[in-house]
């Protein structure tokens, strides 16, 4: 038996809170804007039209000469025709405006409420591209950086990507001290490498999903690391899915228990753009910048297939802080990441 799959097409649909008030009275705000849109033009057309036509008719209506009857009936001929096509126009705009209208959806909701002993099948879970996790490791002391990191971040931008900076330590010793390094990332990125069989560290180094790297340097090259670690992750034999609300995490997947041990993680990173102006060393004077750098990665809990319910920590500490979160379900030790929501 497959899980439940809801269109809902009413205003009953039970969005979050506040946000289903704001969607409600934007879309009535819409309607109004666009009802006085369409007026406003009307008012405009017809204000040019009828100044046209009394430009051309006020000659003839100061001229008493007989021979401009026929010129000036010709006008008013005009003028009515004018009037009469504007008048059903104006019709039809009110009718298209004030019509009685299909209800718009307010959302798209996918139920993956289990019924008693259910379990999941490939059939429960829709075939939608699903987040990938782009992690940038560069340094403000590293000479390759400051020309391949703009391409990086235009790249790695799109609804199903999101970027995570990370700036390691390996170049403070080259005159400048990064200035949001830390070690914990040097040891994430080496854990990647260790995974792989490496023992050569460099950067840039742009990871996508745990699975495909490359340096991002040449034209495409993001895109080109994306698209291997989508078609890495389509050739999984199981699904996962993850959601959030303000205190679970739901993990729904048609996985066996033998899928090994996935660390269950919260990363929290500050989407602001920010730019540094190096001081010293091989980039003195360039300026580098960074989004999405990541400021903490906490582990919440584990996952070993099937389905999982687990609480979320307090995250009212956030608030005020400008930060984001997304929870990441990734294997162990520099395994690859199955799955990512924002939080």
């Amino acid at each position: 038996m497959a899980c439940k799959f809801i269109l809902e097409n009413d205003t009953s649909v039970r969005l979050k809170g506040l946000k289903s008030i704001m969607l409600q009275r934007g879309l009535y705000s819409e309607f109004l804007l666009i009802a006085l849109v369409r007026l406003s033009r009307l008012l405009i057309s017809w204000t040019s039209i009828y100044w046209a036509c009394w430009h051309d008719l006020q000659p003839h209506l100061s001229s008493q000469k007989p021979a401009n009857l026929k010129s000036s009936n010709n006008t008013f001929f005009k003028l009515s025709q004018t009037v009469e096509f504007n008048s059903a126009r104006m019709a039809s705009i009110l009718r298209k405006i004030f019509r009685r209208k299909k209800k718009i959806p307010l959302a798209c909701a996918m139920s993956l409420e289990n019924e008693p002993g259910h379990v999941h099948t490939g059939a429960c879970f829709l075939d939608i591209q699903p987040l990938s996790v782009v992690e940038l490791f560069q340094s403000q002391g590293c000479a390759s950086c400051p020309p391949t990191t703009p391409k990086v971040l235009d790249a790695a931008t799109g609804p199903n990507l999101l970027l995570l900076s990370y700036d390691v330590t390996y170049f403070d010793h080259t005159g400048w001290a990064d200035t949001f390094a830390n070690g914990k990332w040097d040891n994430r990125q080496r854990a990647y490498l260790k995974k792989w069989g490496r023992s050569t560290i460099f950067t840039p180094n742009v990871i996508v999903d745990g699975i495909t790297d490359g340096t991002g340097a040449g034209d495409g090259e993001v895109h080109d690391i994306v698209a291997r670690a989508r078609e890495t992750r389509g050739l999984m034999q199981w699904h996962i899915i993850v959601d959030t609300n303000e205190t679970e995490l739901r993990i729904d997947s048609d996985a066996g228990t033998d899928v090994g041990v996935f660390d269950i993680c919260l990363v929290n990173y500050d989407p602001k753009v920010q730019v540094v102006k190096v001081g010293k060393g091989p980039n003195k004077g360039k300026k580098i910048s960074h989004r999405n750098l990541v400021k903490d990665i906490i582990k919440i809990g584990e996952w070993n297939g099937g389905n999982v319910t687990i609480g979320l920590p307090d995250m009212s500490q956030m608030i005020g802080t400008g930060l984001e979160t997304v929870a990441v379900v990734q294997g162990a030790m520099g395994g690859p990441i199955v799955a990512a929501q924002k939080v």
